[in-house]
């Protein structure tokens, strides 16, 4: 879904703690839902220098898979409708651990309505704009 949650993209946060997902880490945030919190408790890996931290770090893409949030199945949703059915899923930026920011929800398979309209518009939008090439690559022409 957002490319987090994999062996080679973990974030350390200052105290050597390490998380699947900045979004994740203690040192900047708490979580408004500690409910839905455990969910992703999986996702907080310990220290870097802790014994298991290898094994850890390659378990971690079926931790991830386990927890259910990073994928866009059924369940998922928002009060715009399904992902499953949203023609731009495969571009949608919304976070899956945005729903940890909302006190009132309890399920992990709900993307925060506002970020679901937010990525609606911008895909939207995106089709108006002409992909532009990097400086210096040939012309598509």
């Amino acid at each position: 879904m957002c490319g987090a949650a994999q062996s080679g993209k973990v974030t350390v946060d200052v105290d050597g703690q390490v998380y699947a997902c900045p979004m994740l880490a203690e040192s900047s945030q708490r979580f408004a839902n500690p409910g839905l919190a455990a969910i992703v408790r999986p996702m907080r890996m310990g220290s870097v220098t802790s014994p298991g931290f290898w094994q850890q770090l390659a378990d971690l893409p079926g931790q991830a898979r386990a927890t259910g949030i990073f994928q866009i199945g059924p369940r998922r949703h928002s009060l715009h409708g399904p992902c499953i059915r949203c023609p731009h899923r495969r571009d949608c930026k919304a976070c899956p651990v945005a729903v940890l920011s909302e006190p009132a929800h309890e399920d992990a398979q709900r993307i925060p309505d506002y970020l679901c309209a937010f990525n609606w518009t911008l895909m939207g939008l995106r089709k108006r704009f002409p992909v532009q090439a990097a400086p210096g690559a040939p012309s598509q022409g």
